[in-house]
Parts: structure tokens; sequence; C-alpha cells
């Protein structure tokens, strides 16, 4: 072996350092046209079980409403972001309904949505309790995800990554989502709520 290819072979890993080994956190671009929905329950965000913990309620209430296809929630926490661990589709992404929410991932990612994920699993317009009182008060779906699909900073802990209703003294909380907006604010509203109260959750249909 030359000395020059000794240097290169040295040289090649150090260009990956920071990127994930694990296939399953990287973004994958598919194609189709994508659905998405609330879910019509609510749940503790102390309580979901991780990130695979909400997923699988996702996949339940995609099941539940007779959905074909695979869900995933709009979810992050402090080891993944919604944007890496969800396909991103160059179709479009509709209520079950069928009405437009974004006409492609890039879309999705964008400020303002085309209209507000607030129909459920089964098509209907979503009639959950508003919880959040913050701006006359929302309906909150869990996300800790700012509109890029990035962790949101700096606010909350995830519910201590989705599993936990307080680390040691400290009671946990994490970013809520308005269902009712179509705006910024749709994943990234101004209320934090505690980790032991009720939020829905928003799928995506991978």
């Amino acid at each position: 072996m030359t000395r020059r290819s000794l240097i290169l072979l040295i040289l090649v890993p150090a260009a990956c350092t920071g990127v994930s080994s694990d296939p399953t956190d990287q973004p994958r671009p598919v194609t189709g046209n994508k659905r998405m929905f609330v879910t019509s329950t609510t749940y503790q965000g102390g309580n979901l079980g991780g990130l695979a913990g909400a997923d699988a309620k996702c996949a339940d209430r995609a099941a539940a409403a007779g959905l074909a296809g695979a869900y995933k929630a709009w979810l992050s926490d402090s080891h993944k972001s919604a944007a890496s661990r969800l396909t991103h589709s160059v179709g479009s992404y509709s209520l079950i309904d069928g009405t437009v929410v974004a006409a492609s991932w890039d879309d999705l990612v964008a400020t303002n949505l085309q209209h507000a994920v607030d129909h459920d699993e089964f098509g209907h317009a979503y009639a959950g309790t508003i919880t959040c009182q913050v701006v006359g008060g929302f309906l909150p779906a869990w996300t800790e995800t700012a509109t890029d699909g990035s962790k949101f900073p700096s606010q909350g802990d995830s519910c201590g990554d989705w599993s936990e209703f307080q680390h040691g003294s400290t009671v946990g909380a994490a970013v809520a989502g308005n269902i009712q907006a179509s705006g910024s604010y749709w994943t990234e509203e101004l209320c934090v709520p505690a980790c032991v109260e009720h939020a829905s959750l928003y799928c995506l249909e991978q």
C-alpha cells in the first residue's frame, strides 16, 4: 500500500463525522400523495411511550378508521426530529376528506399550510376540548417541533422524551401545536403544556 493510499483511507471517514449510521434516522424522499390527521383521542405527554409509542398510537387510530398505509407521529424528542424520521413526499399531504394541507413535504415545512390539520382519522372535524389557555385558548397537539420539522429549540424537555411526567423535582413540559391554526402555530404555539396534561397527535402517512 502506498503512503498516499494510506492517507486517503484515514481521511475519508472524517468526512462523515456527525452523520447517523442508523438508516431509520435519515429523511427518505418518497412519491405519491399522502394523508394526515389529528387523533380524535388525547394522550398525556409523559405517557406516550417515547416516539415509538406515539407512532404506535397513530397506527392504532389509522387502523380504527380503516385507513391503509403506515402512519407516524409529527413529533420530535431530544434525539430525533420529526423531519429526520419521517418520509418526505413530493406528492401532496391532505386531510382524510381530501382537503389539501400542503402540496409537498417542502410546502408542509414552509411557514403556512393551505389548511389546518383539524380533521381526525375518520375525516370528522376535530371536536376536542380547549385546554391551553393562551390568547383565548386553543386545541393542542403534542409536537415539540418547529415549522421546518426540527426540534423546537429551548422550550420544554420533551416530557423526558415522551416517557416522564417530571424529572426529579422538575415538572416536565413540551411544545404543543394549535389544531385550529394553519400558520406557524399549527406546530409551535405559545403554550407549553405540562406533561400530565392531555393533547392529541398529528399523524402523517408514510
